[in-house]
């Protein structure tokens, strides 16, 4: 199997510490005239206290609204009328605002990102209309049921740690917000110091560096801590009773976090599963029974954990037997390696993407960030790829049997279902080795 990166390949990547901590990284990439910024924060879910629940998604929300300089209609126009696009994501361990346009206006959205993060008004009228959005999010979210699976078997499994709770909060905690407690937070968690700022496509870094000299993210501030502890696995099964015309199932266990080489092994044992039309889970469950019309596997690392989850959506009484077929499934990976061709078939599959990534501004820029906010270093894709390519039919064997040894440790149901369903709840949950083995 071809595991080297393409001749063509070669990245030209510089990275800078200014004084005041901020880390600014570049892929410079010859013949693109696109440009894409990133900046990350280590702000998200995970950070929160009980009593900021949601406070990272809102405030996001809010640095849109205005600064001194620019109302939310003139940020918004002023890049418009140059073509580029501007949005942010939060997630459980990260905010992420990001700018993408022809590298000619770089200079533009260092400027707008810059007022955003350090110039926002935060105003209390701006701050109502937009708890208003956020609750209307929110409730968005409730209406989707495979959202909620997803999310609350996050919770039970990690129930004592805020990694579990959704990245939005609750509605009770998203009303309770004040403007100075969001105030408070930016300052906390945008410190310079505490931020990644990285860049690809038509890019110049000493260009960009010296854009940044005159601007707030060159100001040194105190900096967070922002090491989480270790989440604590739990177990536990939960049902949500919805007038729906199908079941939503999600299961969880305890998987491989950022730092830990098994996250290679990890990602192919759960793209085996269920992260392709050929994966075992679509074959056996869709394509051969006609039981789901969604159906898979994720593998999500986080810094100091991580989780692997199977999902599917069903027809009520098609439940229970979905619940058999995963768990089948799950004992066939443990108790015998896959074939030598559905492995070569799902780590080429990975290993395509990788590569697939690296030819875009928008990828590479949240590539570099993200590496340097979570890892400290930037991985290299020969790296990446090198262990995709080395994991072992024994390996996902192996790993399946210790992942799985104990059964699925939680489970979420949402739909038309009652929790004393006769072997809903424990069919999963408090399976056995044996049960999965078999």
């Amino acid at each position: 199997m071809r595991t080297a990166l393409p001749t063509a390949y070669q990245p030209v990547i510089e990275t800078t510490v200014l004084d005041n901590g901020l880390t600014v990284a570049t892929e410079a990439m010859p013949g693109r005239r696109v440009a894409s910024l990133s900046v990350w924060s280590p702000a998200g879910s995970a950070r929160e206290a009980r009593g900021e629940a949601g406070i990272s998604h809102l405030l996001e929300h809010m640095l849109f609204k205005g600064t001194s300089r620019r109302s939310a209609f003139a940020i918004a126009a002023v890049l418009d009328a140059v073509g580029g696009d501007l949005n942010a994501f939060t997630e459980r361990e990260h905010s992420c605002y990001h700018c993408t346009l022809l590298g000619e206006h770089m200079p533009l959205a260092v400027r707008v990102l810059t007022e955003m993060l350090f110039d926002s008004q935060i105003a209390e009228a701006d701050l109502a209309t937009e708890r208003g959005v956020v609750l209307g999010e929110i409730a968005d979210y409730d209406d989707t049921p495979d959202d909620v699976v997803h999310d609350e078997a996050l919770r039970l499994l990690w129930r004592t740690h805020p990694l579990g709770r959704p990245i939005h909060g609750s509605a009770g905690s998203v009303v309770s917000l004040s403007r100075e407690a969001l105030v408070a937070y930016r300052d906390r968690w945008y410190a310079p110091g505490a931020l990644v700022l990285s860049a690809a496509g038509d890019v110049r870094h000493d260009r960009l560096v010296g854009l940044l000299k005159d601007t707030a993210l060159a100001d040194a501030r105190p900096v967070a801590a922002a090491r989480a502890r270790v989440p604590k696995a739990s177990r536990g099964s939960r049902v949500f009773p919805r007038e729906t015309e199908q079941t939503h199932l999600c299961v969880a266990v305890p998987a491989s976090g950022w730092n830990d080489d098994l996250r290679y092994v990890d990602g192919v044992l759960a793209a085996a599963l269920g992260s392709t039309p050929s994966s075992r889970l679509f074959h056996q469950i869709r394509e051969r029974r006609g039981l789901a019309y969604n159906v898979g596997a994720f593998h999500m690392p986080c810094e100091r954990a991580g989780v692997l989850t199977l999902y599917a959506n069903t027809m009520p009484d098609k439940l229970e037997r979905v619940l058999e077929l995963l768990t089948r499934e799950v004992g066939k990976l443990r108790r015998s390696a896959i074939g030598a061709a559905e492995l070569q078939r799902v780590r080429r599959g990975i290993i395509s993407n990788v590569i697939m990534t690296l030819d875009s501004p928008v990828s590479e820029a949240r590539r570099l960030g993200h590496s340097l906010l979570h890892r400290d270093t930037i991985t290299d894709p020969e790296e990446t790829i090198s262990k995709i390519a080395a994991v072992s039919a024994e390996d996902v064997r192996r790993r399946a049997d210790e992942l799985f040894a104990d059964g699925f440790w939680a489970q979420a149901i949402a739909g038309p279902v009652e929790e004393r369903q006769s072997g809903v709840r424990g069919s999963a949950v408090a399976g056995s080795a044996g049960t999965l083995a078999g």
